[in-house]
């Protein structure tokens, strides 16, 4: 079944922003800056809401033309660590200068409790 407008990602983000909001903490990233490493803890993702975010998958774990992805505002980074407790299985970087909110797994608990249908943009 096709994906409707509605039920994008980026507008759902956007339709429960302010609730995102409560428990964000504003991020910013120079172009070329580390976002975070493969194989680090997953702590938190990242809300983009400006900017352009490389995903690089280290040497060896996927196929070449699969090496690398792009994510432009209105997606969530870092939420599979999140998800699945494993460290982190891709690096991620600034490809321009991105402004994001990063949400702590605290902070993603939390808003479990009280916006379950903005927590829905993670899942």
């Amino acid at each position: 079944m096709p994906v409707t407008e509605r039920e994008s990602p980026s507008l759902l983000l956007h339709d429960h922003s302010r609730v995102i909001d409560q428990y964000g903490q504003h991020v910013s990233f120079s172009a070329g800056a580390c976002i975070f490493e493969a194989g680090s803890p997953g702590e938190c993702c990242y809300f983009i809401d400006h900017g352009r975010v490389r995903v690089e998958h280290e040497p060896g774990d996927v196929e070449p033309e699969h090496d690398r992805g792009f994510l432009e505002a209105g997606s969530v980074v870092g939420e599979i660590s999140l998800l699945d407790g494993l460290p982190r299985p891709a690096s991620a970087f600034a490809h321009t200068d991105v402004r994001a909110r990063r949400l702590h797994r605290e902070a993603l608990a939390c808003l479990q409790e009280t916006g379950p249908l903005a927590l829905a943009s993670v899942y």
